[in-house]
């Protein structure tokens, strides 16, 4: 036939359409089935598990590195702070809140290990005080060393001593509450 497409030629056009639509078909269900196993992966196992979170405790970010937090946000809770603790746990500090920045100084009244103390501003690190030492036991009140922000801070966070240093959190490293 001239000029024209057989019978035969439009036969195996419909069969070809017919596989491409069957080829379609499992590409789709494969590819939805991969995503499902990826997401249902993730979600139960490629996540570490973390601490159950109170009322009192928020999750923070210093750069890569996340902590669960104790908040102290009260003059009473700010007072207390640590003292009395035997240990913080890894992976944990204890975040102190400011209403307003303002430079912040912190002693080590019946502390019974040594912390660092990392000063944060506006959701910057901006500074480090790194292994301030538990006094001694019979150590005067009088004598005891106060630890001063460099400049206004807004939070202050505390963690066991050694954790900035071996985190290698510095100054200008971001500090997100989540």
């Amino acid at each position: 036939m001239m000029g024209g497409r057989g019978v035969e030629d439009v036969g195996s056009i419909a069969q070809v359409y017919s596989m491409s639509k069957r080829i379609l078909f499992w590409i789709v269900v494969l590819g939805g089935v991969a995503w499902l196993s990826a997401y249902f992966y993730i979600l139960f196992f490629g996540q570490e598990k973390r601490p159950e979170i109170f009322d009192d405790e928020v999750v923070v970010r210093i750069g890569k590195h996340e902590f669960v937090a104790e908040v102290r946000d009260t003059p009473e809770e700010r007072a207390e702070g640590l003292s009395g603790r035997e240990a913080l746990e890894e992976g944990w500090g204890m975040l102190f809140l400011f209403s307003e920045p303002e430079v912040q100084s912190f002693w080590m009244k019946d502390m019974k290990f040594p912390i660092d103390i990392i000063w944060i501003r506006e959701g910057q690190v901006v500074g480090v005080e790194w292994d301030a030492p538990a006094p001694l036991p019979t150590m005067p009140l009088s004598l005891l060393p106060l630890y001063t922000s460099p400049g206004p801070v807004d939070m202050v966070f505390e963690v066991s001593a050694g954790t900035a240093e071996s985190l290698k959190i510095k100054t200008g490293d971001k500090f997100l509450l989540r």
